[in-house]
This record gives C-alpha cells, structure tokens and sequence, in this order.
C-alpha cells in the first residue's frame, strides 16, 4: 500500500471463458515478437495446427470442423498460452498494478488514483475485445482494503463502481481475505474441508491402516491443505485462530495418530523458512524480486542469516507480510 494511500481498491476481474477464447491466430503472432527459440516456436504452431473437432451420434460421424480459438486449461501450455495472450493488458495510469495468474485477473488501485477505476475498466474492456475476451462485469469484484494502525484516521468508502459489485471477503488463489486483513474466514472454511477428510482417516484405521500409514496419508491429504500457501497468510492469523487450528491438530493426534506435530505454529514457522530458503539460494525464484538489493557495505557487519536490505515497517500489516516478516525474523 502506497504511503500516501489511506486505502486500496482491488477488483477481481472475470473473463468468460477465457482459456477456450484464446485466438491461435493472435496467440502465435505474439509469441512470434518473443525471444524464444525457433525449434519450441514450431513446436508450438505444430500443436495448435489442424486441430479440429466433430461429434459422433449414433454411430454417425458429423463434419469436422476446425478450431481456430481455445487452449486446454488442463494442459500444460495452456497457462503459459493464455498468460502470453493477456499480456498486453496492462493499466494506463502510473501507481496503478495489474496482477495475473494465468486467467485470475487483479487490478489494484491506490487512493490516490481512485477516480482513475472508471476508466481503467473501460481501457479493460477494449483490450479484451481486441483480444477476443469478453469481460464479465456481473462476476467481477471489488473489495477496499484500509490501512491498519493507531495513527490512520479512519477514512471514508470511496464510491461503489457503476456495474462491479463490492464486497467485504473475496477468495484469491483459494485464501478467503476480508477487507479487515482477517484470516477467519479462511480458517473457517479451511477447518470445515478439513474436517471432511476425516471420515476417509476414520475408514482406514477402522481397516487397521498402520499409524505409519495414517500419517503420511494424514500429511499428503488434511496437512497439505492446512499449510496450502501458509507464508502468504499465516501471519494474519489471531491468537484465536491459532487455538482453532491448534484444536483441531490434537483432536487428530488424541483419536488417529499420536505420532504427529499438533503445534501449528512449528509448522507455520518450518514452511515459512523452507519458502525464504528457496528464495534466497535462487535469483531465478519468483518472489526473489520482491526483496530489496543485497547490501554492499564495504566495512564488517554484524553477522546475518541474509543480507538483504531490511525493508520499512510503515504500518501494522507490514509486520504480518511474509517478506517484512522473513527478513526481520532473520536479520541476527
């Protein structure tokens, strides 16, 4: 969030049917200005050409027809494809952001660029139209995120958009986010999908499964989807959602494995710097960008896990943020 910026408005945008939109055409023209190698340039044309579809009925083979506009979204060019294709769709006004990932759209705009949202979706819709994608303005959303802290007056809700709906939790990439930075919600429904997994635990040790057995069917399944993103979110958590998770972890330990770490914290602390380790030992990592420049003083330091810049604390949400969070945690 922007220092100047008292709150910050991101919309979810929705395109209809957006992986089965994608124009062959138009895909490979752009993929042609892009510095790939000749030979996976091919192969992709190689891919996208003659394919065709018919349909059989009773035995009866209609015509085939040629198709001309989709990429599979279970396949494996088929986000890379699309990400490729929507890559022009950037914002026009400084200090606005546009995220992606493959078709989740996010545009995020500060306050001081607020009365910029109008136009920003109108520029939206035309870039989507010149690329055959046609923006569904009826599931698209808004949610304000205000800035945290003793010293924030408390602002005012800008205006509702004319035709996006707002709302006060959204779901991102599977996390639940209120427009409080609040993680109950999520845990909320995290617990309750969990808690469905049990039954298939209750099964297999009612057929005498091992404990072995049960624990590494308990980490794969239930424990996977606990920690799903946890750096990204973890920090967010109240004490009270902590006890809620903690609960459920030595309810399974009481009645199904006795052989399992039930302190969530432990867990959130080992995924978090299993994360910042991946991080740190690859430049080619994804979130490597999002730390500052290695420091290069030339006189001895005192001794550091890492010698990243150590970034601002500028609000009380900074504290939660796994960078902010990670680099703090780890300066001594």
């Amino acid at each position: 969030m922007c220092a100047d910026s008292t709150y910050v408005r991101v919309i979810a945008l929705d395109f209809s049917k957006a992986f089965d939109t994608v124009t062959h055409s138009t895909l490979l023209n752009k993929m042609s200005y892009m510095a790939i190698p000749d030979n996976v340039y091919n192969w992709i044309i190689n891919f996208f050409d003659n394919c065709s579809h018919c349909t059989k009925f009773l035995g009866e083979f209609f015509k085939f027809l040629h198709i001309l506009a989709i990429v599979i979204q279970g396949s494996v060019v088929g986000p890379a494809c699309y990400v490729v294709h929507a890559g022009d769709m950037r914002p026009v006004t400084d200090g606005n952001e546009m995220v992606k990932y493959a078709d989740d759209t996010y545009l995020i705009i500060p306050e001081v660029n607020s009365a910029s949202c109008e136009g920003e979706l109108r520029h939206i819709d035309q870039l989507a139209f010149h690329n055959n994608l046609r923006l569904n303005h009826k599931k698209s959303v808004e949610i304000v995120f205000h800035a945290r802290g003793r010293h924030r007056c408390a602002a005012e809700q800008p205006a509702s958009l004319s035709n996006i709906k707002r709302v006060s939790s959204i779901k991102i990439l599977c996390i639940t986010i209120n427009n409080q930075l609040s993680m109950s919600g999520h845990i909320t429904a995290l617990l309750g999908s969990c808690a469905r997994m049990l039954y298939g635990l209750h099964v297999l040790r009612a057929h005498r499964l091992c404990q072995d057995c049960l624990k590494q069917v308990f980490l794969s399944t239930v424990l996977a989807k606990l920690l799903y993103a946890s750096p990204a979110w973890s920090g967010f958590c109240s004490a009270a959602d902590i006890n809620k998770l903690n609960n459920f972890l030595n309810m399974f330990k009481n009645y199904y494995c006795k052989q399992i770490d039930s302190d969530i914290t432990k867990l959130f602390k080992f995924a978090d710097e299993s994360l910042f380790s991946s991080v740190q030992s690859n430049t080619l990592h994804l979130l490597y960008p999002l730390f500052l420049a290695k420091s290069s003083q030339p006189y001895n330091l005192r001794p550091r896990s890492h010698n990243f810049v150590l970034s601002a604390l500028t609000s009380t949400s900074d504290k939660c943020n796994f960078i902010t969070r990670m680099l703090f945690h780890n300066a001594y």
